[in-house]
């Protein structure tokens, strides 16, 4: 079995430090280095509306033996979008099925990230849970370590049981080093290459799983700890 995370925020999700929280968010060399250590062959670092982590991680992983694929998160008007595949940054705040449509021209992949997340339209669009039905989604992160359980259980339903002929993905969503790897994309097939990753979640050959979920606890007291790691950073610029 080959295990990959295929929903990693680097620095660059923030602006590489330009914007708030900075300490959220680790480098790409420090997500291969942290990736190579527990085990994974596959990342996927799918920075907000930015290409740039995943460009930048894809010219280090040679030398950690990681294979990586393109990807970024797009917040479109109805959630976000996990885009794999692509070359070129795609607008955010578009509607969900012009960002697919968007997608698809490039010949990248769209899989709905979290797409049975409760929370504020003000943060994520109108949602789209109602729109994985309807749309032409190549796959359902249906196991995100930041989620709670009952979501990933209803995106896991609905291709089980509710008929959609789409790709299960899996990925921690982790914006820092300590949780990577905790939501795993599981490859049936023999990996090698990017490529192969894509062909694995288009032709639906891919099972996901959460080895351990992200407690709220900790996601505040590692952005705490990271906070005074970084302050000598920012005192000496």
């Amino acid at each position: 079995m080959v295990y990959g995370d295929l929903h990693i925020h680097s620095c660059y999700s923030n602006g590489y430090f330009k914007n708030f929280p900075p300490w959220v968010a680790s480098t790409p060399k420090q997500i291969l280095e942290k990736a190579k250590k527990v085990g994974l062959k596959v990342v996927a670092i799918a920075d907000h509306d930015s290409l740039k982590g995943s460009q930048e991680a894809a010219k280090l992983a040679s030398g950690f033996g990681v294979i990586v694929v393109p990807a970024c998160e797009i917040t479109s008007l109805e959630g976000h979008i996990l885009a794999y595949g692509i070359k070129k940054e795609i607008p955010k705040k578009l509607k969900a099925s012009k960002t697919i449509n968007l997608i698809h021209k490039q010949g990248g992949l769209a899989v709905a990230a979290h797409p049975f997340r409760v929370r504020l339209p003000i943060f994520d669009g109108i949602g789209l849970y109602r729109l994985v039905f309807c749309l032409p989604f190549d796959g359902l992160e249906v196991a995100n370590a930041s989620q709670p359980l009952k979501a990933n259980k209803i995106a896991l339903k609905a291709i089980r049981n509710d008929g959609l002929r789409v790709a299960q993905v899996g990925g921690s969503d982790s914006h820092v080093l300590d949780f990577i790897g905790y939501g795993r994309t599981i490859f049936k097939n023999k990996i090698k290459t990017a490529d192969d990753v894509l062909q694995a979640i288009r032709s639906q050959q891919t099972e996901a799983k959460v080895v351990k979920y992200i407690l709220s606890w900790q996601k505040y007291l590692t952005t705490f700890r990271d906070q005074f790691k970084s302050l000598p950073h920012f005192i000496l610029r």
